[in-house]
């Protein structure tokens, strides 16, 4: 069954993701940075599997310099983070 995967309407991702939306918010203002997400329109389809090895992933500009919420608040992730958002007439894919 095609779209039985993980697919979520805009709805659905703005409610289950506000939360986390609003303290990176309030972080990056206590911080005196921000970053912005550029998400990338594509035309071919994505495969969900866990590698993102077609190219629309590569036209998407990354976003990085997480900060950690535990165990040391505000200080920056332990582990080095990107995250590209791209998305289609029918998902938002986030790798």
């Amino acid at each position: 069954m095609k779209g039985q995967f993980a697919c979520f309407t805009f709805p659905a991702l703005l409610i289950a993701f506000l939360p986390s939306i609003a303290l990176a918010q309030i972080g990056s203002r206590d911080s005196g940075a921000g970053s912005i997400l550029h998400a990338v329109r594509v035309s071919e389809p994505i495969r969900i599997d866990g590698v993102l090895d077609e190219a629309v992933w590569q036209q998407a500009a990354p976003i990085s310099g997480f900060r950690q919420r535990w165990p040391a608040d505000g200080t920056p992730a332990s582990e080095r983070t990107e995250v590209r958002v791209v998305y289609d007439d029918g998902a938002i894919y986030c790798g």
